[in-house]
């Protein structure tokens, strides 16, 4: 999921399979990707397959919703729109599977997602084989309408050795004057093993803003460590990215905290 992203935001060279085929009833965001009040996402060169309900699905709050830039505190309304496939295998499986699915915003939500979409524009109460498609809208010149040689092939994950960095609560808000805590936690997988380095990112570059850990090296296997920001009372209002590091040989894997200082 890209949720309220101001974009440019871009993926390349993934693989979104057989996601969430459980397909629980009601459920709204069934899709390889979703695109949640997001704008200038690219897709390129990837694999979408047997996602349930769609390939990708476009959700969100009518009408947008209402962020401000962090280091500009410029305020922006993000809807999703000016979306960019390019070079991409979609596939679905059986008759049900869509290519995109709006869930619940309708109305001008999707008329803007649908117009600014960079590689289909559709013809109104026309219909066509796909030649006629290519004919009439001038579009997809260096496209196939047919099945890839083997989507389930690029599907396929050899299973590695490898470790994933946590953080529960990744945004918090504080008084000035207060203090934050976040806990880490690292999950080792594949039959890793050994310790990470830990470390963090973001305090210095913010005035007032400081931060500890209760450990710079823990296990890969249920590791866990607390992270404590500390806020002086002359800090800035306004919303603060910290990133917390874990190395591990030649693996370093990061995740962004988030401070919003009131």
């Amino acid at each position: 999921m890209i949720e309220k992203n101001e974009g440019p935001f871009a993926i390349s060279n993934s693989h979104f399979c057989s996601n969430d085929l459980g397909k629980k009833p009601n459920h709204q965001y069934q899709a390889g990707l979703t695109l949640r009040n997001s704008e200038l996402v690219s897709l390129k060169g990837s694999t979408l397959d047997n996602n349930e309900i769609s390939q990708i699905g476009v959700i969100g709050v009518k009408g947008g919703i209402q962020v401000n830039n962090w280091e500009t505190g410029q305020l922006y309304n993000l809807r999703t729109q000016n979306f960019t496939l390019e070079g991409n295998a979609i596939e679905g499986v059986g008759s049900t599977q869509q290519v995109f699915r709006d869930s619940y915003r309708g109305g001008t939500d999707w008329t803007t997602f649908q117009t600014t979409v960079s590689v289909f524009d559709v013809p109104i109460s026309q219909l066509h084989p796909f030649s006629g498609w290519q004919s009439v809208t001038g579009q997809d010149g260096l496209s196939s309408w047919s099945k890839p040689p083997d989507p389930t092939a690029a599907c396929s994950v050899t299973s590695g050795k490898d470790y994933w960095l946590l953080v529960d609560s990744p945004s918090q808000t504080v008084l000035r004057g207060g203090s934050a805590s976040f806990n880490v936690s690292l999950i080792a997988f594949g039959g890793l093993s050994g310790t990470a380095a830990l470390s963090f990112d973001g305090t210095k570059e913010v005035v007032g803003l400081s931060g500890s850990l209760s450990s710079t090296s823990v296990p890969l296997s249920s590791g866990v460590a607390t992270f404590v920001i500390k806020v002086a009372s002359g800090t800035p209002v306004g919303t603060y990215p910290v990133t917390l590091l874990a190395t591990s040989g030649s693996l370093t894997r990061r995740v962004t905290a988030s401070l919003v200082v009131q």
